[in-house]
């Protein structure tokens, strides 16, 4: 058992010892024809470690890869996030300048000065509503004022400080505004019920002639807080019930009230 173990050991040192000369012979000035011998005797050797080593630098390669590829689509996001970015903010550009654009010569006002203010703040609950503007009293704005966008009335100036106004929308449930429908001699009182809820006309008699699609219009009627003609809204309903004493009228504002980024103060104040 002891002899063979040796004879073994002897025969894994004699290999080694070829392969090692073998080696040297291949890397050594010796004949080309020792280096051929070498070449083809070590070939297996060489191809078995190739295949062994190969996986491993693929694997490496294809790490290192990876990593760029990782790196190049995180650029790539990088940007095009930056390109939305910007793309945005462009259209929110154009919609600003759009919306101031909507303000100029509003027909309905026939010439009356106005002053262009920026919203600024947002206050609403269940049934109170009010905007902040960017000017005020320094800018020959005064409470009472109607506030205006390119659809029609918006609201009334509440309070002003130097360089801003409140202004109660439309849909405040304080509102109230002398209205008339259309051309007809029909007139109401336009009463706000909060933010989400239609607006209402009373002190209609029943049986007056207004139909739904008529549109209102503030009444500008002597003593009144705002001139004539400024489009308010639009009628969705009208009923006669028989047990009532007046009309139900409906209306929806023609404002756009969602998109107040800009406004319109009237700057007209009834005579005294």
């Amino acid at each position: 058992m002891a002899s063979r173990q040796a004879r073994r050991r002897f025969t894994v040192l004699g290999v080694v010892i070829v392969i090692s000369v073998l080696l040297i012979a291949t890397q050594s000035s010796i004949g080309g024809a020792a280096k051929s011998v070498g070449s083809t005797l070590l070939s297996p050797f060489t191809s078995v470690i190739n295949t062994v080593t190969r996986p491993i630098g693929n694997f490496f390669s294809g790490a290192l890869n990876y990593s760029s590829v990782t790196n190049e689509n995180a650029k790539l996001r990088a940007q095009i996030a930056q390109m939305r970015m910007g793309q945005a903010e462009i259209a929110y550009e154009r919609r600003q300048v759009a919306n101031v654009l909507g303000l100029q010569n509003l027909p309905f006002l026939n010439q009356l000065p106005t002053e262009t203010a920026q919203t600024t703040g947002i206050a609403q609950s269940n049934f109170s509503s009010t905007i902040t503007i960017s000017k005020g009293a320094s800018s020959g704005i005064a409470p009472g004022m109607a506030v205006v966008g390119s659809g029609g009335y918006v609201g009334q100036v509440i309070s002003t400080t130097a360089g801003s106004a409140t202004v109660r929308l439309v849909t405040d449930g304080q509102t109230r505004i002398g209205v008339s429908f259309g051309t007809t001699s029909v007139m109401g009182i336009l009463q706000g019920n909060g933010q989400g809820d239609p607006l209402a006309v009373a002190y209609v008699p029943i049986d007056s002639l207004v139909h739904a699609g008529e549109s209102v219009y503030t009444n500008g009627l002597s003593g009144s807080e705002f001139p004539a003609g400024i489009p308010v809204g639009h009628v969705i309903s009208a009923k006669s019930v028989a047990t009532a004493t007046q009309m139900q009228i409906v209306v929806a504002p023609d404002a756009n009230l969602g998109n107040l980024s800009y406004v319109n103060v009237v700057l007209w104040e009834p005579l005294k």
